[in-house]
C-alpha cells in the first residue's frame, strides 16, 4: 500500500519538498520562527483529530507520532508566550476523521515529510546554530520517528484490505497533499514577501 500511495501521489512530491525545504532559501530567525508556526499550525488540528477518529488508535501510536508539542516547546524557546501559540492560525478544525482510511491518508503525508527533519536539522543547525541548539527539539525528533514509516506500511496493509478501502486511503492523501502544500507552500511566499 505504502508503494501504491508513492506512485499515486507523485505529482505532489516536488511541491511537498519545495514547501519543506523552502527555509532553506533564506534560514534568517524570522524565517524560522514562521517556519515552526506554520507547520505548529497544520500539525496540532492534525494530531488532536486522528486522537479522536475512532477506532484509529487501536491500529496506530498516535500519541508516539505527536510532534506538536515539539513544535510549541520550540516557539516558547523562540520567545512566543502561551497566549500567542494559543492564537497560532490553525490549518483546520479539529475534528475527529470520518473512517480510519481517511486518516491514514492523512497520516501518510505527515510520515512522508518527517523524512525531510534530519536533512534540514543538519542544514539549519550550520546556518542557525544557535537557534537549532536551543530551539531544534522538533527538528532533531526524526530518530524517534524512525519505525513510524514501517509501523504505517504495515498497518495500511492490513487495513485496505478491498479495492474501496485502499482507493479512500489514496484519495485522503491526494486531500492532505493539497491542503499541505495549500497551508505551508502559499502561507510561506506571502509571508516571505511581507517580511
Amino acid at each position: 500500500m505504502l508503494e501504491r500511495l508513492e506512485r499515486e501521489t507523485q505529482a505532489h512530491h516536488a511541491d511537498a519538498e519545495a514547501d519543506w525545504l523552502a527555509i532553506l532559501d533564506d534560514p534568517s530567525h524570522e524565517q524560522y520562527v514562521r517556519f515552526l508556526e506554520l507547520l505548529y499550525g497544520f500539525e496540532a488540528p492534525l494530531e488532536a483529530a486522528f486522537a479522536l477518529t475512532r477506532g484509529l488508535p487501536m491500529w496506530i501510536d498516535v500519541r508516539a507520532r505527536a510532534r506538536s508539542g515539539l513544535l510549541a516547546a520550540d516557539l516558547l524557546a523562540l520567545g512566543h508566550t502561551a497566549a500567542r501559540l494559543a492564537r497560532l492560525p490553525l490549518c483546520c478544525a479539529i475534528a475527529p476523521f470520518d473512517t480510519i482510511h481517511e486518516a491514514l491518508g492523512w497520516i501518510y503525508v505527515l510520515d512522508r515529510s518527517s523524512l525531510n527533519l534530519p536533512y534540514l536539522h543538519a542544514r539549519l543547525r550550520e546556518r542557525l546554530p544557535s537557534q537549532i541548539s536551543n530551539a531544534g527539539r522538533y527538528l532533531a525528533s526524526a530518530d524517534a520517528q524512525s519505525g513510524h514509516w514501517a509501523e504505517l506500511g504495515a498497518v495500511l496493509d492490513r487495513i485496505a484490505v478491498s479495492p474501496h478501502a485502499s482507493d479512500r486511503i489514496v484519495t485522503a492523501a491526494h486531500a492532505a497533499f493539497e491542503r499541505q502544500h495549500e497551508w505551508l507552500g502559499d502561507l510561506m511566499e506571502r509571508q516571505s514577501k511581507a517580511g
